[in-house]
């Protein structure tokens, strides 16, 4: 059941990311309560047929011809980053969560359990800004392999001011000195130019929707914004 819902969840399903996450990391020793959960996530897809992903639709004329016979066509290359801090009670390790966009459109996103335990908020948007950005950078390689130019400077959002901050300064003080070496590649992208840092309210963040369960009202205006019926 699982396997049948991860499918689902990293081909057209950005919605149920966070709930398939969730099942299986519970794999080895499942309990009743996940064989409930389980079934409330394939009645939800029952009830939600009709909603998938439609690529073209927020983007206008903006695309180009994929043989690259329009080269003066810029694609727009973006994600959203987001974490869940010390999300799981039994590891205290969070949860990342991003979504990486071609035009507006979503073509890949992560829900994943972080592999070391962050100390603060601030180290864990840093982790899931880290992990936007490796995407966003293999995108833009992608990109210019198909013959298609990005524009300058591709731009990850996040709603974490301290991260952005650590982000554009490096990673200076006794607070963030702690944080892996491997994770200044971030500082060196921004400077560079590749990546371009951008806050948004938590309202605004579409990758919340990876990280955590969410009240309705919530849930569904931000699969509208990632989905469309």
């Amino acid at each position: 059941m699982t396997g049948t819902l991860m499918y689902a969840a990293i081909s057209t399903r950005p919605d149920i990311a966070h709930a398939v996450h969730y099942l299986a990391s519970n794999m080895q020793a499942p309990t009743q309560r996940h064989m409930q959960a389980a079934e409330r996530v394939f009645r939800y897809l029952a009830g939600t047929k009709a909603l998938g992903l439609v690529f073209g639709s927020r983007n206008g004329t903006l695309v180009g011809d994929s043989r690259g016979r329009r080269a003066q066509v810029q694609v727009d290359v973006c994600a959203f980053s987001d974490a869940d801090w010390a999300n799981d009670k039994g590891d205290r390790r969070s949860i990342t969560g991003w979504v990486a966009k071609l035009n507006g459109d979503p073509i890949s996103w992560s829900s994943k359990k972080q592999r070391v335990v962050a100390l603060s908020t601030c180290e864990a948007e840093l982790y899931a800004e880290s992990a936007a950005i490796q995407e966003v950078l293999w995108l833009r390689g992608l990109m210019e392999e198909l013959g298609l130019h990005t524009q300058t400077g591709s731009t990850v959002y996040g709603d974490n001011q301290s991260a952005i901050a650590v982000s554009e300064n490096g990673v200076k003080g006794e607070r963030t000195k702690h944080v892996d070496v491997k994770y200044h590649f971030v500082t060196e992208t921004v400077e560079r130019g590749d990546v371009k840092l951008r806050w948004v309210p938590t309202t605004q963040q579409q990758a919340d929707i990876f990280t955590k369960a969410l009240a309705a009202p919530v849930f569904l205006r931000l699969r509208e914004q990632l989905m469309a019926c």
